[in-house]
């Protein structure tokens, strides 16, 4: 136990230290559907928590994998405005997004430029469940 949460504490630590542009932010492991609708739907929601739906459109990378599309459907579901990369707009806030695979288990992270959050699921038959608390981080 105390490994895992040292691996989990790891991974989260290196999660709010990345930098690069957006297309060095897309690296969606692969997962089947269901796991990427389950973690995409919880991330949207802790997003909505923290991000206010009417502030401006999210402006996401045009991903096709899996967790692309899910996370798109899912912040379109929660309220969000979502444009693609291709088609920015001034006022719209980029959102980049990781999904790393890791012994059984998924770190998915969103990023904008004011906010990170980051939370490790367990991937099972039917979908994905949280197996960490949901790491949240601000910049100034």
């Amino acid at each position: 136990m105390r490994r895992s949460l040292l691996a989990v504490t790891g991974c989260l630590a290196l999660c709010g230290c990345q930098t690069g542009d957006m297309d060095s932010q897309i690296r969606p492991a692969p997962v089947s559907a269901g796991a990427a609708a389950a973690i995409a739907g919880d991330m949207a929601n802790r997003l909505s928590e923290r991000l206010p739906r009417e502030a401006s459109p999210i402006n996401l990378p045009d991903d096709r994998s899996e967790f692309g599309l899910a996370l798109q459907a899912m912040l379109k579901g929660s309220g969000y405005s979502v444009v693609s990369v291709q088609k920015t707009e001034a006022k719209a806030t980029m959102l980049s997004y990781a999904l790393d695979g890791s012994d059984g288990g998924v770190l998915a992270s969103l990023s904008t430029d004011g906010l990170r959050l980051a939370r490790l699921y367990v991937v099972t038959g039917s979908g994905a469940r949280p197996a960490s608390p949901l790491s949240v981080m601000t910049f100034k």
